[in-house]
């Protein structure tokens, strides 16, 4: 068989690099922080998880031990005799390469310093002896200039630093933001060009030494700021003296900033810095084992229990094709997986932290239905619906916390609510803009072409036909319906009481509540109903029933133009009537409110 990909079930916190959080199941006072990076699953049987072990301050967990964690496959617990089950040794399951960007534009070169610089790098290189170490220098150039390639050898990285005593600057005009794009492809190409399908699991990390801003302007603040949040990449800076700009190298520095006075504190800044890589190296791990299953879905659930608690998550995975004869070296990783064939992503057919759920192709009755009532409004006509394809949607609405971590801002009205409340006061064209960034840190073909930044970012489909695309995306209308419904007839996502499945104006207290928090619907989706209202791709139209593209149509659009995108489910904000499955609403794709959120999608191919 060929690798396949695992699909996580189960929702949490997230932070910008190394995965994200899925902190469901804690104990005493500080409990551990399991994080997903990756799942596989193998011939013969093999089922892969890399993981990310935190203790509650951050800081890794180092010596977790197959015993450590308990494993259930719908719902029954496998002993470690009876599945193979092994930690992986870290250097066979993960590549982790650093990349060391300085700047020797005029100021830092002719300072008089260049010695205490690189007795200071040279220092951290020392303490990063068992990762590989690549050097580039920048100035005004457009172009980084290599120093060192990628090796863990310390007396050629030693001869490489000391060869910048003649290093020829060109251009006065620090090229910082352009730097750091170019060392993050670079970084981008070493991972396309190690780990793959079935094999290791590359960790990046970009650390950015200057004493300056950008003075070149061939990249602008944010573009940089940008490039650094949806990067799967580990970053961070180092500034010297009074000339740096703090925020931006905050932005540049997304895992970790440092600004110092002068050269003479740069050494213990770089020990700081050290020791912050590798306490994210030390909480990687690899967990392999058996699985009993020979053909079907499964849901999967792990367990890490430590001596100050613990964290659990879920997933599913198919078993089709699995067979007799899983041994224990079956569960390394190849060392050079780069054409082994198949595809893997970062949390499986999931993104790691957006919590996805399958639906299977199917046809259905969108609109008015018996279930509800006397209640339906006159844009919904029921007509009959085919989706030709499974899809994924998001199991919940997204988090604050997951769409801060992706694009470093959180435009929430309700911020004080927590970081597990539904992200809000976003419009269509930002929803766009994070799918794409989604995509994109997974190496998907990005949905939506997007121009600006921020709040001021515009987006449209690449193509208007949604389920054309593999990565990232909003569910249409009917996907939409087709998964609040889950095959019943409720008047809400789940039951005919919208208090057990819906936050609206009569429960709420007139604020948005953390997700989850009421019942779901019986394909485990929660929030379909109320909390917060969701964006969908398609154009509004009153009359959906008669749009060609509509009408007892194949994988239904909507219309191919419009002023207003549908928002669906009700919210915190609306009375329970709106919170229906096949109610409908619209806003201006520009507009947002801060009842207005999202989940989102993505075609099973």
């Amino acid at each position: 068989m060929g690798w396949t990909t695992i699909a996580l079930l189960v929702a949490g916190a997230c932070s910008k690099s190394g995965g994200y959080s899925v902190s469901i199941t804690t104990v005493e006072d500080c409990p551990s922080e399991m994080r997903l990076l990756r799942g596989e699953t193998v011939g013969p049987s093999v089922v892969r998880l890399f993981l990310s072990l935190r203790d509650c301050e951050g800081g890794g967990i180092i010596d977790a031990a197959e015993a450590d964690f308990t494993i259930q496959e719908d719902g029954e617990e496998l002993s470690l005799s009876e599945n193979d089950r092994q930690m992986i040794p870290q250097e066979a399951a993960y590549e982790v390469k650093d990349l060391l960007l300085l700047d020797m534009s005029g100021s830092l070169a002719e300072s008089g310093d260049l010695a205490l610089i690189q007795q200071a790098v040279t220092r951290f290189t020392e303490s990063l002896d068992s990762q590989e170490i690549a050097i580039y220098a920048f100035d005004g150039r457009e172009d980084i200039q290599l120093i060192a390639d990628f090796t863990d050898d310390q007396e050629a990285l030693a001869a490489a630093i000391a060869s910048l005593d003649t290093f020829a600057v060109e251009g006065s005009a620090t090229n910082l933001n352009g730097a750091v794009l170019r060392g993050l492809e670079a970084l981008d190409l070493a991972a396309s060009g190690s780990s793959g399908p079935g094999g290791r699991y590359f960790v990046g990390n970009l650390t950015t030494l200057t004493d300056g801003s950008d003075q070149a302007g061939r990249e602008t603040d944010e573009a940089a700021a940008a490039a650094v949040q949806s990067s799967p990449h580990a970053t961070f800076t180092v500034g010297i003296g009074e000339g740096t700009d703090a925020d931006h190298l905050q932005a540049l520095g997304a895992d970790g900033s440092w600004t110092v006075a002068d050269v003479d504190a740069l050494e213990d800044a770089f020990a700081q810095l050290a020791e912050r890589i590798q306490d994210l190296a030390d909480s990687l791990y690899l967990l392999g084992y058996c699985s009993p299953q020979r053909s079907g879905q499964h849901t999967l659930k792990i367990t890490h229990e430590s001596a100050s608690g613990g964290d659990s998550l879920k997933m599913s995975f198919s078993a089709d094709g699995f067979e007799e004869g899983c041994v224990p070296d079956d569960l390394l990783p190849e060392q050079d997986a780069g054409t082994s064939g198949g595809t893997t992503t970062t949390g499986g057919e999931t993104w790691a932290g957006v919590d996805l759920v399958r639906m299977p192709a199917g046809s259905f009755t969108m609109g008015c239905t018996a279930g509800q009532g006397d209640d339906c409004d006159g844009d919904e006509v029921p007509h009959d619906v085919t989706l030709s394809h499974g899809f994924f949607i998001g199991e919940t609405e997204l988090t604050q916390s997951e769409f801060e971590a992706v694009m470093g801002y959180n435009p929430s009205s309700f911020d004080s609510c927590g970081e597990s409340c539904p992200v809000e006061n976003v419009s269509w064209h930002e929803v766009a803009a994070f799918a794409n960034a989604v995509s994109d840190a997974e190496g998907l073909e990005s949905c939506f072409t997007c121009s600006g930044s921020g709040s001021s970012v515009e987006c449209s489909p690449v193509d208007a036909d949604a389920y054309a695309c593999e990565g990232y995306r909003l569910p249409t209308e009917a996907e939409w319906e087709y998964a609040a419904r889950c095959g019943a007839d409720w008047k809400y996502a789940g039951s005919d009481d919208a208090d057990e499945v819906a936050w609206s104006s009569d429960n709420s207290g007139a604020e948005p509540h953390p997700v989850g928090g009421l019942a779901p619907n019986d394909c485990g989706l929660y929030d379909m109903s109320g909390n917060a209202h969701e964006w969908v791709w398609d154009w509004y139209q009153e009359a959906y029933q008669d749009d060609p593209h509509q009408s007892g149509s194949v994988d239904p659009v909507g219309p191919r133009t419009g002023t207003e995108r549908v928002i669906r489910g009700g919210s915190w904000l609306s009375t329970p009537i709106r919170a229906r499955v096949t109610n409908r609403g619209f806003n201006a794709p520009r507009e947002s409110g801060n009842s207005i959120g999202f989940r989102l999608a993505r075609t099973d191919v």
